[in-house]
């Protein structure tokens, strides 16, 4: 029996996150969902278990390299191999001051990086599948009153030689909050 392909979603708790792991459970895909709040990610995961049973959740903080690392070892220790990383989790301040900015950076830039780098050596080099493994790397607008916008970064680039780039641009506008 061929081995099922699997995905992390990080921020998979509501909205994108969620949608994403739906989806890609949906295609079959073993899912690995991951939130910062424990309670909201395990019912989360248990409601798209229901339908697709290859869900499976754990926690995971961006901002927290312990955890990120624990995560690492846990799924190595499992002798799990990725075929998708999405790094969707991040925060949106109500309110910009130094701190919030140094947070937001910490969460939405590094955490990613840290994230990835992490898991880095659970992704095959896509001898598995026809297709090569992807990292994609979200980032939305929604909480700012202005242009919003949604994009993702697929990696590798369809170019190996080109850099990080935008491969998909949604065309799907948040709402500002009220």
């Amino acid at each position: 029996m061929a081995k099922k392909r699997t995905a992390l979603v990080t921020g998979a708790n509501r909205g994108l996150g969620l949608e994403a792991c739906r989806q890609l459970a949906e295609k079959g895909f073993h899912v690995l969902l991951t939130s910062r709040d424990r309670d909201l990610g395990v019912t989360s995961a248990r409601n798209l278990a229901r339908q697709y049973p290859d869900v499976e959740y754990h926690q995971l903080d961006v901002g927290d390299q312990t955890r990120i690392n624990a995560l690492a070892k846990e799924l190595g220790r499992d002798r799990l191999s990725l075929d998708v990383l999405i790094n969707n989790a991040g925060i949106y301040p109500q309110h910009l001051s130094a701190d919030t900015a140094r947070q937001t950076l910490e969460l939405n830039v590094y955490g990613p990086l840290h994230v990835t780098d992490a898991l880095l050596p659970l992704i095959p080099p896509g001898t598995r599948w026809k297709s090569k493994p992807v990292i994609l790397l979200v980032r939305s607008t929604c909480n700012l009153p202005t242009a919003t916008t949604s994009a993702a970064v697929r990696w590798p680039p369809s170019n190996a030689s080109a850099p990080l780039a935008p491969s998909t641009s949604a065309a799907s506008p948040c709402r500002a909050p009220a």
